[in-house]
C-alpha cells in the first residue's frame, strides 16, 4: 500500500536570511526540519511543487511579499489542488507583516489549506481547529513585526555610524568599486564618466544621445543593463564625482509603506575625499547649469542646440529669452539675432534687440583680445582678490591653531576618563566637565570642517584659473565653434539699449570688473 495515500499532501515554505550569523534559519537547516517533521506529523511533501516540495526565498525581507517570488508562486499553486497543507518553521519566516500574515492565512483557509507554524505549534487548517488559535497567531505575528521594526532601527543606527566613518553603505555608483566597505575609483569606468561629462558639457550632446552612444559601443551600466536617458541625468547630478561623498540624504519613516522624507542638508553626513574625485567641480557645475537650462527650455517649448556659434549663450537681458539666429532675406549669407519671445509675441518683450551677427562677433573678439593683453599675473590677481574677499582666506589661517586646540581637548578628555576610572572624580563632576569639553570640541570641529571646505573651494578656484587661462590663450575666434565659445563665455546678454554684457566662464560668481571695483 502506498503510504502517501494515508498521508496529507503538503508543501513547505522557507525564507532564508542574508545574515551570515543566522545559521539556525539557513536553507539547509530548514530543509532538514521539513524532511524530518513532515512524515512525523502525517504529511508528505509534493515533489512537483517548488524544489522537492519546498518553496524558498533567499535573501528577501519578510516585511513584504512583493519581491518574494517563491511565496507568490506557492500562493498561485494553492489554486491548483496540489496540496492541503503548508509547513513553515515559524511566523517570522512566513511573514513579519501582520497584515500579510492575516490576509494570506485567511485566503488559504477558504481553500481548505492550513498553515502549520512548527515552532509555535499553531495550525490554521480547518481539520486542525483545536490548534488553530487565530488570536494567538495574531499576537505572535505582532511580536514578529515589532522585532522587524526594532531590527530595522538597529540597522539604521549602525549604517549612520558607518557613514560617519566614511564608509559606503549601499551599492557603488558607476565609476567606483566598494572595497572593504569604502569606495575606490574604478579606472576603466572613471574614463567613461569623464567621457560622459565631456560629451555633455563640451560637445553639447543630449542625455538621450549619450545613452545611445554608450549602448552602441557595448558599454553596460553598473547594473549590467543598457543605459537610459534618466540614468545619465542622475549620473551628471551625483556630487560623488567631485569627491564629495554625501550620505543620509533620506530617512525611511515606515518600513512597510517605504515612505521616506528628505533629510535637511545640515544634518546630512558629508565627506570630502580627494582620492574619489573624477570630475573637477567647474566641469560638474557647468554640466548642471546646462542641465537646468535645458530643462527650462523644455518647459518653454524651446530646444537646446549647439549648432550655431552663440547657441544657448546669447540671451535677452529684459526677458531672459534666448536670442534667435535668423537669416537675412536680402542677403541670405548674412544673419542677425533677435529676441525669440518678441518674435513669437510682441507683448512678451519690449524690444527685438536686433543685432547683426558680424557685429556681436566683432564685439566678442575685441573683448577676448582685451583680456588676452592683460598679463597672466594680473588675471591671477583677480582670483586672489576673489578668494580673499568672497571666501575669507584669512579665516583659513586659523586652521593650525584650531588643530592644536582640538588635540589638547581630546587629550584632556582622555585624561578625564582615566581619572573617572581611577575614582579620582565622581560621576557628576565627570559628566559636567565632559559636557563642557564636548561642546568646545563640537564648535572647533565645525570650524575645522568649514575651513577644509573653504580650502577645497580655493583649490577649485585656482584649478579653474589654470583652465580658463589655457582656454583663453588657445581661443581663435576665426576658427572657434560653439564648443570653444562655451569654454570662454558662460552667458552673453543684450538689452533694448544695445548694451552687451559678458559673463565669462571663469568659475567665479562675479565678473572681473566687479571684483576689481571692490
Amino acid at each position: 500500500m502506498n503510504k502517501n495515500k494515508t498521508l496529507i499532501s503538503a508543501v513547505a515554505y522557507a525564507r532564508v536570511s542574508t545574515r551570515s550569523d543566522d545559521q539556525k534559519n539557513s536553507f539547509e537547516n530548514q530543509q532538514k526540519i521539513f524532511m524530518e517533521r513532515a512524515e512525523e506529523l502525517g504529511y508528505y511533501l509534493v515533489k512537483q511543487c517548488g524544489t522537492n516540495g519546498i518553496y524558498a526565498d533567499r535573501g528577501i525581507s519578510g516585511k513584504s511579499i512583493k519581491n518574494r517570488t517563491e511565496f507568490n508562486k506557492m500562493m498561485k499553486d494553492s489554486n491548483k489542488g496540489f496540496f492541503s497543507q503548508i509547513l513553515t518553521t515559524n511566523i517570522a519566516r512566513y511573514s513579519r507583516d501582520i497584515v500579510t500574515l492575516q490576509d494570506t492565512v485567511r485566503e488559504l483557509r477558504k481553500k481548505d489549506i492550513g498553515v502549520y507554524f512548527l515552532k509555535e505549534n499553531i495550525n490554521t487548517g480547518d481539520y486542525a481547529k483545536n490548534y488553530g488559535d487565530e488570536v494567538m497567531l495574531n499576537i505572535l505575528g505582532a511580536l514578529a513585526q515589532n522585532e522587524l521594526i526594532a531590527l530595522s532601527k538597529g540597522i539604521q543606527v549602525g549604517m549612520r555610524q558607518a557613514q560617519r566613518e566614511g564608509k559606503w553603505t549601499s551599492q557603488p555608483p558607476f565609476g567606483y568599486d566598494r572595497i572593504n566597505v569604502f569606495l575606490t575609483v574604478n579606472e576603466k569606468e572613471s574614463k567613461i564618466v569623464k567621457q560622459i561629462f565631456d560629451w555633455y558639457v563640451n560637445d553639447g550632446f543630449s542625455l538621450w544621445k549619450i545613452a545611445s552612444l554608450l549602448n552602441e559601443q557595448g558599454i553596460p551600466s553598473k547594473k549590467n543593463k543598457k543605459w537610459q536617458q534618466a540614468t545619465i541625468g542622475k549620473l551628471i547630478q551625483n556630487q560623488i564625482y567631485t569627491g564629495k561623498q554625501i550620505n543620509y540624504q533620506f530617512v525611511m519613516l515606515d518600513i512597510f509603506t517605504c515612505k521616506v522624507i528628505k533629510v535637511d542638508e545640515e544634518d546630512r553626513i558629508v565627506h570630502i575625499f580627494d582620492q574619489l574625485k573624477i570630475i573637477d567641480e567647474d566641469t560638474f557645475n557647468k554640466a548642471n547649469e546646462i542641465r537646468e537650462l535645458r530643462a527650462s527650455l523644455v518647459k518653454s517649448n524651446n530646444k537646446y542646440s549647439s549648432k550655431n556659434l552663440l547657441s544657448n549663450l546669447f540671451y535677452c537681458a529684459d526677458c531672459n529669452a534666448s536670442m534667435k539666429r535668423v537669416q537675412r532675406r536680402d542677403k541670405p549669407e548674412k544673419y542677425y539675432y533677435l529676441c525669440s519671445n518678441r518674435q513669437r509675441d510682441k507683448n512678451m518683450c519690449i524690444d527685438y534687440h536686433y543685432i547683426r551677427e558680424e557685429d556681436i562677433l566683432i564685439y566678442l573678439q575685441r573683448k577676448v583680445e582685451e583680456l588676452k593683453t592683460i598679463s597672466l599675473d594680473k588675471v591671477r590677481e583677480y582670483y586672489d582678490v576673489y578668494v580673499k574677499t568672497v571666501l575669507g582666506k584669512d579665516f583659513v589661517n586659523q586652521l593650525s591653531d584650531i588643530e592644536v586646540s582640538i588635540t589638547r581637548l581630546e587629550k584632556r578628555k582622555n585624561g578625564l576618563f582615566t581619572m573617572r576610572a581611577d575614582g579620582e572624580i565622581d560621576k557628576n563632576d565627570y559628566n559636567k566637565i565632559k559636557k563642557e569639553i564636548d561642546e568646545k570640541l563640537k564648535k572647533l570641529e565645525f570650524s575645522r570642517s568649514k575651513i577644509n571646505n573653504i580650502n577645497n573651494e580655493i583649490k577649485r578656484i585656482y584649478e579653474v584659473y589654470d583652465s580658463f587661462v589655457k582656454n583663453l590663450n588657445s581661443f581663435d575666434i576665426e576658427t572657434a565653434v560653439n564648443k570653444k565659445y562655451r569654454k570662454i563665455f558662460r552667458k552673453i546678454t543684450i538689452n533694448n539699449q544695445k548694451n552687451i554684457e559678458i559673463y565669462w566662464n571663469n568659475g567665479l560668481d562675479k565678473s572681473f570688473e566687479e571684483i576689481i571695483s571692490e
